[in-house]
């Protein structure tokens, strides 16, 4: 079987750091790696942005997701040893989106059986999942495999109106290319076929949910108590003991554990990752999944046909995008597996307090998910402080740059 990782990087350099230590810390190695860089800040004179630059100029406001690279990651990509091939992309307003649908365009998929897309910050919540992923593909064949770490309903009305909140024109603009990203894939007949259902849905279930599908080894014990408390609270049962828990953020607002099959959720375990189907209107935040080279085939078909490679122009793009990820495979027709093998940290699940934008965050986190390699944030770059003897020939593929000073080789 023929994996293809591809990680996107573009700024805070501990997190591409943070990913490739948990990348180079895995059981299987063999696959194949890209790093796709999201070079330059993504403003730029397309027509399509003409409205918004406008806008932009008159205001001094602009998209706030849109950021300058970090050239450092280049000088830290030289540190790599793993073969692999650097990518460039510009940025522009799908984010990573439009990185992904650039490398869809590409065609630098084609040879592999399966593609990992994933951003930088990713931490693998076990040392096996990329061996626990390939037992699991050779005996399911999926052809879509979402990161389950946020995986949100949202309603579509609720949606929209999210980022209209005020009569500020830059959010009145950004709530209008929501729409209009919406009407373009509408004009594919399959596609408006799942979005006018995903509408009808929306209207009768108008309260969103998220689930976090990843281990709960970052609940300490007194919050475990407290979330199973909650759970007998609110839904009037004893849970069962030792069952696997995921947290929930339910349609009414509540936090608490609750097991798959109360979630009715068909699952399996392949090793130590847990895998489910999910065929209802739920997403991915930030986009990271894994695809079949059928999916991608798929894809690449729907792009060509309905003329949708420069959609990524349009100004905020990316945040119609994000939905629209989870809506391909109703479109053709594929099942939606998910699996609890990666968690990008982003904010506290709890407090919504942005916890990737420090690097000690990171360290931290990839710790608790590591035992056999630990790391230490030095100067805002991350480190590995300790590592067991049977990585020393994984870690033969990092320089010195990775290690504190008392491992250096």
């Amino acid at each position: 079987m023929k994996i293809l990782i591809n990680i996107l990087a573009h700024h805070k350099p501990w997190l591409i750091e943070t990913s490739l230590i948990s990348l180079l810390s895995q059981d299987d190695l063999n696959f194949n790696l890209n790093i796709i860089y999201i070079q330059g800040s993504g403003e730029n004179d397309d027509t399509d942005l003409k409205n918004y630059n406008k806008l932009s100029q008159g205001t001094n406001k602009k998209n706030k997701q849109l950021t300058d690279a970090e050239p450092k990651i280049l000088n830290i990509l030289k540190n790599v040893k793993f073969k692999h091939n650097i990518l460039y992309f510009d940025n522009n307003h799908g984010l990573d989106s439009g990185a992904w649908i650039k490398f869809l365009k590409s065609n630098k998929w084609s040879n592999f059986d399966y593609c990992f897309f994933l951003m930088e910050g990713f931490i693998f919540t076990n040392k096996s999942v990329i061996s626990d992923f390939k037992m699991f593909a050779k005996q399911n064949k999926p052809d879509f495999v979402g990161a389950g770490f946020e995986k949100r309903y949202f309603p579509l009305n609720k949606f929209i109106k999210s980022f209209s909140q005020s009569n500020d024109n830059m959010d009145l603009l950004h709530n209008k290319s929501i729409n209009e990203m919406f009407d373009i894939f509408s004009n594919d007949s399959d596609f408006a076929k799942i979005f006018n259902k995903y509408k009808s849905y929306s209207i009768k279930n108008s309260n969103g949910y998220t689930q976090y599908h990843i281990p709960d080894k970052y609940l300490s014990f007194v919050k475990k108590f407290i979330l199973n408390l909650k759970y007998i609270y609110f839904k009037k049962e004893i849970p069962k003991l030792g069952n696997k828990k995921i947290l929930i953020n339910d349609e009414n607002n509540k936090n608490y554990l609750i097991t798959l099959e109360k979630l009715s959720l068909k699952y399996k375990f392949s090793g130590s990752t847990t895998f489910h189907i999910d065929n209802s209107y739920v997403f991915c935040c930030m986009c990271q999944h894994v695809f079949s080279k059928n999916f991608l085939t798929k894809l690449y078909e729907f792009f060509e046909k309905n003329k949708l490679f420069n959609v990524m122009n349009k100004p905020f793009s990316a945040t119609s995008l994000e939905i629209i990820w989870g809506l391909y495979p109703l479109i053709f027709n594929f099942d939606k597996w998910f699996f609890n093998g990666i968690y990008r940290p982003r904010k506290d699940f709890f407090s919504y307090k942005r916890i990737d934008e420090q690097s000690k965050n990171l360290s931290s986190i990839f710790n608790l998910y590591n035992n056999d390699v630990k790391t230490i944030s030095i100067k805002e770059a991350i480190k590995i402080s300790h590592f067991e003897k049977k990585l020393i020939s994984n870690f033969e593929f990092l320089g010195d740059y990775f290690f504190n000073d008392k491992l250096k080789k």
